[in-house]
């Protein structure tokens, strides 16, 4: 049997400690590198297998508007994929940068679980921030889907 412990001389001399960090070093580097090039083709994907069953819209900005809840599964879930197909917003720009129309806070659900949220502005900006490092430039089908939704209760009472 094969002895995998470091030998006395091994434990003390300084060029074998020195390798086995390196070693270390470069694999959590590359780990690290790994993470952040298939980050949002991830979210992309588990997006596309999150069952989503319910959504809320509620109007945050300029102040709080009534909760409008959308029982429809297929229009939450088309909503919801959707969203995670948008492009990345232009490199060095924010919304919080000239934020000037109506702010609606997105809340999905599957069952009564919160599955994500995400804050979305049809004027000014025209983004949807998924997180302070995740925002998103919604497209024309993206704004269909979301007028759709916003007007769910009217059509459905």
């Amino acid at each position: 049997m094969q002895n995998i412990l470091p030998t006395a001389t091994e434990q003390t001399d300084p060029l074998h400690k020195w390798h086995w960090k390196r070693h270390l070093i470069g694999s959590c580097c590359i780990l690290f590198l790994f993470f952040l090039s298939g980050s949002q083709s991830i979210a992309a994907s588990s997006a596309a297998s999150t069952t989503v069953n319910r959504l809320q819209i509620q109007l945050q900005t300029p102040k709080p508007g009534p909760i409008i809840s959308v029982d429809d599964a297929s229009l939450a879930s088309h909503l919801y994929r959707k969203m995670y197909q948008l492009p990345a917003y232009p490199a060095g720009r924010t919304c919080e940068e000239f934020r000037q129309g109506d702010v609606y806070t997105l809340t999905f659900y599957h069952n009564e679980r919160i599955i994500t949220r995400a804050d979305v502005e049809k004027n000014g900006c025209h983004g949807l921030t998924l997180s302070k490092w995740d925002t998103r430039q919604p497209d024309q089908a993206f704004w269909d889907l979301f007028q759709q939704a916003a007007a769910y209760p009217q059509h459905h009472r």
